[in-house]
């Protein structure tokens, strides 16, 4: 029988086989947890390894090892369990086995493919295979897309997505293939839980007043399911529920320009945040910056106030700004 083929991950998880627990452990204990996963991954996937593999990635490496029974029909999934507990002692080591194969199978086409182009090629597929895609989008790429579907499409799109339950990864390569195929065609190249009412929030928060009105039409088909979205979006009222200290992490990373424009078109209370959050000296410029503006387009205002969220966003992710989200439940 023909030895198979393997990629890189494969091979490297081939070679930790052949060399045993023990020193796969060591191997382990110098990489980083995305390579632990990476491998270990790979090691689980492989099923049963035949000698004749073993024998074909050793020469392609160079090694003069040994490659009896030994290396013969291992269990893969074991090992890579055995070995990665013996790498990491402790409950690092049973959550990183544990997670392997369990991990989102990440799109290469949507890192390289503009949402203009991905707009095109998905418009003809079925709303839940849409709905799928988006999930493994960045929020700002889903949004994008989701812009230059038709607008009968956008409504289903967001309900299937917030209801989407987690995905074979074969599926979803099968499909970032398809995509690839159709950008090399076209000449446009440039297993946690996906989805969910978070996401939907996440993508909606990047429409800005479009998302307003697509979380309208979603209220109209589903009530339950639009408030159970609207709890998880964040707008610029909710500046509110930000500790003092993410304030003035915010006060530090937004231009003023930008501030003082989205602070133009807000609520007394919304400025008074920020307000008592500077010094005496620099509430009082900031005050007469913002009179000093006059009248100014809404979505000038809008895009400002765009980019403050987007800050915000940043900076919880970093740990440096909490939202108490549990007092925007008690209001609502």
């Amino acid at each position: 029988m023909a030895a198979r083929k393997f990629n890189p991950s494969q091979k490297a998880a081939i070679l930790l086989l052949s060399l045993g627990e023990e020193l796969a452990a060591e191997i382990f204990r110098g990489m980083s947890p995305s390579e632990v996963r990476t491998v270990g991954t790979a090691l689980k996937q492989l099923g049963r390894v035949e000698q004749a593999d073993i024998d074909a990635v050793l020469k392609e490496f160079l090694a003069a090892l040994n490659t009896t029974a030994k290396g013969m029909n291992k269990d893969t999934a074991d090992f890579a369990q055995k070995a990665i507990q013996l790498a990491f002692k402790g409950d690092k080591g049973q959550q990183i086995a544990k997670q392997l194969g369990r991990g989102p199978a990440k799109m290469r086409s949507l890192e390289i493919t503009d949402a203009t182009t991905l707009a095109r090629i998905m418009q003809l597929e079925h709303p839940q295979t849409i709905a799928m895609i988006l999930a493994h989008a960045t929020s700002d790429k889903a949004s994008a897309v989701l812009l230059q579907l038709h607008e009968s499409l956008r409504t289903e799109i967001m309900v299937r997505l917030s209801k989407l339950e987690p995905i074979d990864p074969d599926l979803v390569m099968e499909i970032d293939q398809h995509i690839l195929q159709e950008v090399e065609r076209m000449g446009s190249l440039g297993q946690r839980k996906l989805g969910g009412s978070r996401k939907v929030a996440e993508i909606l928060n990047h429409l800005d007043k479009e998302g307003l009105q697509l979380l309208e039409k979603i209220e109209e088909r589903n009530p339950d399911l639009s408030e159970e979205i609207r709890q998880k979006m964040f707008t610029f009222d909710d500046l509110v529920l930000i500790d003092s200290r993410g304030v003035q992490e915010l006060i530090k990373v937004v231009p003023r320009g930008s501030l003082t424009l989205a602070l133009r078109g807000t609520t007394e209370t919304i400025k008074n945040l920020f307000y008592k959050n500077m010094s005496e000296r620099s509430a009082k410029m900031l005050a007469d910056d913002i009179d000093a503006l006059g009248p100014q387009k809404q979505s000038d205002i809008l895009k400002a106030q765009h980019e403050v969220l987007s800050e915000v966003r940043k900076l919880e992710e970093d740990g440096r700004l909490v939202i108490d989200r549990d007092q925007k439940r008690q209001v609502s």
